[in-house]
C-alpha cells in the first residue's frame, strides 16, 4: 500500500510516454500524503502540444511545491498561474511548477484545453466521489462482516446472500436484463431477503443469550475459583504456622543456650584471671553478669520479631496475591 507516500520523484529516466497516463493520475489522487509528483527531466514533460505541469496542477490539487521553490525568484505569468523558477539542486536541475500560492487560486478553467485532451476535471472528480462512495461501503460491509462473525450470520444483514447466488452463475445471468422473469427474479430476492433477514435476527439473538450465560457462568467460575483459591492459601498458612512457632522456639533456645555458655565462659576467664581472647564487648561487662543476659534477651527479641514479620508477610502477600487475581478476572 502506498497510502502514506509524499514525494514520488520520476526525474531523468527517460520516460517518453505512460500507458493510460490520465488513468495513473487519477488514481494518484487518493493518496493524501502525496505533496510532490516529479517528472521533470523526461521527454513526456516536454511535448509541444501537451503541458504536462498544467495538467498535474489541475488533476492533484493537493500537492505542493514549496519543497522546490525559492520565494526569491522571479514570477513569471504562465496561463492563469503563477509559476516560480526552482532553485537548482543535485538531483531537481531547474524547472517550472506551480506555486503555492497559484495552486490556492488556481482556476480550473483556465486548463479545460489541456485537461479536455485527456478527461473533464468534474468527469474526473465525479468518478472520485463515486469511487470514495464505494470504498466507504466497502469498509462498512468489511466491519459488519467482522462484528457479525461472532453471531454466524455475517453476510446475512441485507442482501448478500441473494447476490452470491449469481456470482459465477453462467447459466443463471442468461436471464438478464430485459426478460420477463425480472419480476419473478425481484421476488425472488424478496424472499432470499426475508429469509436470511430471520437467520440473521435468530443469531443476533442467540449471540446475546450466549453472551448473557457466558457472563453468568464467567462470575459463577470466578466466585468457584476465589473459593477454592482462599481455601488453598488458608490451608499453606495453617501448615505455615506450626512451623513459624518452632523458628521462635528455636530462637528462644539458641538464646538461652547462649546466655549459659557465656556466663560459663565468663565464669571461667575470672577463676583462671585469663583476660587474653576475651571479646571487647565482653570485657565491658565482665563484673555485670545483668548486662550479659540483657544482651542475650535483645538478641532473642530481634530474632523472633523477624520471624514474626516473615510470618506475617507470608499471610499478607497470599491474602493480596488472591484479591489481585479476582480483580484483574473481573475486569
Amino acid at each position: 500500500m502506498l497510502v502514506n507516500l509524499k514525494e514520488l520523484d520520476l526525474s531523468f529516466n527517460y520516460i517518453e510516454r505512460i500507458e493510460n497516463l490520465d488513468k495513473l493520475i487519477e488514481r494518484l489522487r487518493f493518496l493524501n500524503n502525496l505533496k510532490v509528483l516529479n517528472l521533470e527531466g523526461n521527454p513526456l514533460a516536454k511535448q509541444p502540444d501537451f503541458s504536462l505541469a498544467e495538467y498535474v496542477a489541475a488533476i492533484l490539487p493537493q500537492q505542493t511545491t514549496d519543497y522546490y521553490l525559492s520565494k526569491l525568484k522571479c514570477k513569471h505569468a504562465y496561463g492563469n498561474c503563477l509559476f516560480e523558477e526552482v532553485v537548482p539542486t543535485p538531483h531537481l536541475d531547474h524547472r517550472l511548477l506551480p506555486s503555492t500560492k497559484a495552486l490556492n487560486t488556481f482556476d480550473t478553467a483556465g486548463y479545460t484545453n489541456t485537461v479536455t485532451k485527456k478527461r473533464e476535471l468534474r468527469v474526473i472528480e465525479a468518478d472520485q466521489e463515486i469511487e470514495l462512495r464505494a470504498r466507504a461501503q466497502l469498509a462498512k460491509e468489511k466491519q459488519d462482516a467482522e462484528r457479525l462473525s461472532l453471531s454466524f450470520v455475517e453476510h446475512l444483514n441485507e442482501h448478500q446472500l441473494y447476490k452470491s447466488l449469481w456470482k459465477g452463475d453462467e447459466d443463471g445471468h442468461t436471464y438478464d436484463g430485459g426478460f420477463p422473469a425480472d419480476d419473478l427474479a425481484e421476488e425472488y430476492d424478496r424472499d432470499i431477503f426475508e429469509l436470511t433477514q430471520e437467520i440473521y435476527k435468530l443469531g443476533l439473538q442467540n449471540s446475546k443469550n450466549v453472551n448473557r450465560k457466558l457472563k453468568s457462568l464467567i462470575v459463577e467460575a470466578i466466585v468457584l475459583f476465589q473459593r477454592r483459591l482462599q481455601e488453598m492459601i488458608a490451608k499453606l498458612v495453617e501448615q505455615a504456622q506450626p512451623v513459624f512457632s518452632q523458628l521462635r522456639d528455636v530462637a528462644v533456645h539458641f538464646s538461652e543456650n547462649l546466655n549459659e555458655i557465656v556466663n560459663r565462659y565468663i565464669a571461667t576467664k575470672l577463676a583462671l584471671q585469663d583476660f587474653k581472647d576475651i571479646p571487647c564487648e565482653l570485657q565491658n561487662c565482665m563484673e555485670d553478669r545483668e548486662t550479659i543476659a540483657n544482651l542475650v534477651a535483645g538478641m532473642k527479641d530481634y530474632h523472633t520479631q523477624r520471624i514474626d514479620e516473615r510470618e506475617d508477610r507470608l499471610m499478607t502477600r497470599s491474602k493480596a496475591f488472591i484479591d489481585d487475581m479476582i480483580d484483574e478476572l473481573n475486569k
